[in-house]
């Protein structure tokens, strides 16, 4: 019974980082690290120079990779996972994390409806940063699914188009 719970209490552990995981865009790398703190015993964390990698081998496996600019900040990653049954609940989490408020612009490809910035200029020459999720669903006996979530740059009439025209 006390395995049982503990395999809960990891899985609950683990579904959190994958909401949270469309935050870690803008971070740098010792925020992401810093994030994953208390779970370090059992993901194993890797610092390559320009990528870091976050993994699990338990119950729900996944692997993260976190990419990052020239100024140290995560300007993309994306979350691989490894259980069918575990994918689809993933994805209505963070399609239901209110704060990025995501609208399917295509299918499986959505923009963020919360801008990261924008710059300021002639009206029609705006530009806006937003944050993209592309899911690309693979059942396979290797990877089940991958997420990956990226800082887009586009003209902010573009932008407002794309979100009003879907919701």
């Amino acid at each position: 019974m006390k395995f049982l719970q503990f395999i809960i209490f990891i899985f609950l552990i683990v579904i959190s980082f994958f909401a949270k995981g469309q935050e870690y865009l803008t971070m740098d790398k010792e925020q992401i690290k810093y994030m994953f703190e208390d779970w370090q015993d059992s993901l194993t964390i890797t610092d390559n120079q320009d990528v870091l990698i976050i993994s699990s081998e338990g119950f729900d496996k996944f692997t993260d990779n976190y990419f990052f600019n020239e100024s140290g900040k995560c300007d993309s990653s994306y979350i691989r996972h490894y259980c069918n049954e575990c994918v689809q609940g993933h994805i209505d989490r963070i399609l239901k994390y209110k704060k990025e408020k995501w609208v399917e612009v295509l299918p499986n490809t959505y923009l963020s409806d919360k801008r990261i910035s924008w710059t300021i200029g002639f009206s029609r020459n705006k530009e806006s940063e937003c944050k993209k999720m592309t899911i690309i669903k693979t059942p396979s006996k290797d990877v089940c699914a991958t997420i990956s979530f990226s800082i887009v740059t586009m003209k902010s009439s573009e932008w407002k188009k794309k979100i009003k025209s879907k919701q």
